[in-house]
């Protein structure tokens, strides 16, 4: 008797359950302020600004193609390009959150384009290169009002002054 009084309460039981459906992985915002797989202490505007403008040494980010953003994530995350803070956050976001956090970050580019000064110093090296030390000109990969060229090459428009001497030197 005891049996089939179980039997039927667990049969009512399994009627009464929803079926699990995985949570929504969280946006690329979301993730950009903290809601990636590190959490709150892996957050990107920490170093890359409310709206990934930049902070000093830290890039901008708003505004680079998403294509370009997934590399570089990839890179650091397995140490292909080596960041004491970047490589073990990048390695702790999944496949999911680099898309997402980049193309959230490609997005933002539209508020603030930003260009190259042609008052700078270096425009000349830039626009032309140094054909006695076989330097290229930067203009040929990242354009000439520094836009970036296509997904490999980023905009250095807007960028950090001192991140963008800190990568020359690097």
């Amino acid at each position: 008797m005891w049996r089939a009084i179980a039997a039927l309460g667990l049969g009512f039981a399994a009627g009464c359950t929803a079926p699990v459906v995985a949570p929504a992985p969280p946006s690329g915002e979301a993730i950009a302020f903290g809601a990636g797989s590190g959490g709150p202490a892996d957050a990107c505007f920490l170093c890359h600004g409310l709206k990934g403008e930049g902070d000093g040494l830290a890039p901008r980010l708003a505004g680079q193609s998403a294509g370009y953003l997934v590399k570089q994530m990839e890179d650091y995350s397995h140490r292909w390009r080596d960041h004491k803070d970047m490589s073990p956050i990048a390695s702790r976001l999944g496949d999911g959150e680099r898309i997402a956090v980049a193309a959230y970050y490609a997005r933002l580019g539209d508020r603030a384009p930003g260009q190259l000064s042609r008052a700078i110093s270096g425009w000349g090296l830039y626009l032309d290169g140094d054909p006695e030390r076989a330097l290229p000109p930067c203009a040929q990969c990242h354009g000439p009002r520094g836009r970036g060229v296509g997904h490999a090459y980023p905009r250095l428009a807007a960028q950090p002054v001192e991140y963008v001497s800190a990568q020359l030197h690097a």
